[in-house]
């Protein structure tokens, strides 16, 4: 574990603060007691942030410092906010807006799996917006608190995460390794098309919500998926697949095709996309029922089904 100074003056305990130099930063702080209780997941955590920080589409770590007993995190600050408020307020993005996020996201895991890292809380809130023109917005992934190695050959067992988010496989105890990133974000790339997620329950029951997601079967809702085009739906469907043979960070760009470079289609690869959907849903025993106002559902921020357990990372 890195060894962190002490020689560092703390900031007021707020999410942005400004250093001698007159840039600002986003602040993160542990608590004293948090700090101790935790102090090895903490640095552990550092850790991974240093191995990752020269990706752009990461949030870049500056510098982790103890004062007085707590720690002090700061990072490059994102101004725009988290893909959580944008949605609270806009509720669902353009295609072309959503391959834009999806393709910073998508290399941003394809940098932390090379290095053997799973993040494992790939969520709206975790995902912050940088402006990059003619409203598209790049993302950069945050927060590493739930993040671990893989070894070659390892399998994880750990149960956490974030409900509306987890791959079957953690639900199901079956050991899971990189793929459940692409799991979750297969969950937002729906969510953020249509604003609300493909997994739901009207009564809010954690053991209703996690059967649908083991049992796997994706809906797409007429009216909100009838202007989305087939392309999308179908890769949807291809990060939502079974952990042996969802895609990586890696082979996901070529399996998505030229939706994921810039969200087009070609008439013939939406005739195969929609032949590809249209199977799938043959099988689908969902029946699509849904809430009156699902977006309210999903945007009611750290509802009873946040965390599935207050594990921080793994062994």
């Amino acid at each position: 574990m890195t060894p962190l100074s002490s020689n560092f003056q703390a900031p007021p305990e707020e999410e942005s603060a400004e250093d001698p130099t007159g840039g600002r930063y986003a602040m993160k702080v542990i608590s004293k007691e948090n700090y101790i209780e935790k102090e090895h997941v903490f640095g552990k955590e550092i850790d991974i942030l240093k191995e990752l920080q020269h990706s752009p589409d990461i949030a870049k770590f500056l510098e982790g410092n103890v004062v007085d007993g707590a720690l002090y995190m700061r990072f490059e600050l994102c101004p725009a906010g988290d893909l959580f408020d944008f949605l609270t307020e806009h509720e669902k993005v353009s295609e072309e807006q959503a391959a834009q996020m999806i393709r910073c996201v998508t290399q941003a895991l394809d940098f932390m799996h090379e290095r053997r890292i799973v993040h494992r809380d790939i969520k709206p809130e975790n995902l912050l917006l940088i402006a990059a023109g003619n409203g598209m917005f790049n993302l950069k992934v945050t927060d590493f608190g739930l993040s671990s190695y893989i070894a070659e050959g390892q399998l994880l067992y750990d149960c956490c995460g974030t409900p509306t988010y987890v791959a079957p496989e953690v639900l199901l105890n079956e050991g899971y390794g990189f793929t459940v990133d692409i799991w979750s974000l297969g969950i937002i790339l729906y969510i953020v098309l249509v604003g609300f997620p493909p997994f739901q329950t009207a009564t809010r029951n954690e053991a209703d919500l996690f059967n649908q997601i083991i049992e796997g079967f994706v809906y797409f809702p007429s009216p909100a998926f009838d202007k989305i085009s087939w392309a999308a739906r179908l890769v949807i469907l291809q990060m939502l697949q079974g952990k042996d043979i969802r895609p990586t960070a890696k082979e996901l760009p070529q399996i998505a095709g030229d939706w994921y470079k810039d969200a087009t289609s070609t008439d013939e690869n939406e005739d195969m996309a929609r032949e590809l959907v249209t199977h799938h849903l043959a099988f689908n025993t969902n029946d699509g029922e849904g809430f009156d106002d699902p977006a309210d559902f999903v945007y009611e921020r750290r509802a009873s089904l946040d965390e599935l357990s207050g594990v921080h990372a793994g062994p």
